[in-house]
């Protein structure tokens, strides 16, 4: 059973809630997002972690916190992935024009370099950057494709749970003004990209966190 007496210390209060509002953050992160000394800060999600309040696990040389409660795996790593500049533009691309081909992505990118919004500017990576990635949310289960014409098609795989994290999550994840727009996005519309795009980064600043 959880003792909701850990968290009477308001440094403690603060730590925890500040993870519960930004799953997946990494020690230095929550240490530089709340100012507080990394021995300080060690110590209190060591109590939280061994009262069951928060979870951590190992992505990418970085330790992760987690509400233990509130997040389960599969999402832990959509949040994660979606922390990586290329693999979260992917995803955001995927999400407003599915079934695409990776020829697709690098024109797109290459047409929306200089736009503010920068998605297309952090899509304009080698051929086989893009390659990478894209087999890396495959991997993960974010992402599946088909075969189009011979060429491989890709899509996310349950966009529903994207949406939903975004939505869920958009103040850590995204900046206020994606939440507002991803809330109205039909994921069956039938529209062209240049049309959604235009639409969209009208209202987009830079796109998700860093």
């Amino acid at each position: 059973m959880i003792n909701r007496d850990v968290l009477q210390i308001e440094k403690r209060r603060i730590i925890y809630n500040c993870i519960k509002r930004n799953p997946g953050l990494h020690f230095r992160e929550i240490s530089r997002k709340l100012d507080i000394p990394k021995t300080t800060l060690d110590y209190h999600l060591l109590v939280l972690k061994k009262e069951g309040f928060i979870s951590a696990e190992i992505e990418n040389g970085y330790q992760r916190y987690y509400d233990s409660k509130k997040i389960s795996n599969h999402d832990k790593k959509i949040l994660n992935v979606m922390r990586e500049t290329v693999p979260r533009n992917l995803i955001l691309f995927l999400m407003l024009q599915p079934n695409s081909s990776q020829d697709k992505i690098l024109k797109y990118a290459k047409k929306w370099k200089n736009h503010p919004s920068k998605i297309g500017l952090n899509l304009m990576r080698h051929r086989t950057t893009i390659s990478f990635h894209l087999r890396k949310l495959v991997d993960l289960g974010v992402i599946d494709f088909c075969y189009v014409n011979g060429e491989k098609s890709y899509f996310l795989k349950n966009p529903g749970d994207i949406f939903a994290l975004c939505t869920m999550f958009e103040k850590s994840l995204l900046a206020e003004a994606h939440g507002r727009v991803l809330k109205h996005i039909d994921f069956d519309m039938d529209e062209t990209i240049d049309r959604i795009a235009e639409t969209v980064f009208m209202v987009f600043p830079n796109p998700y966190c860093c």
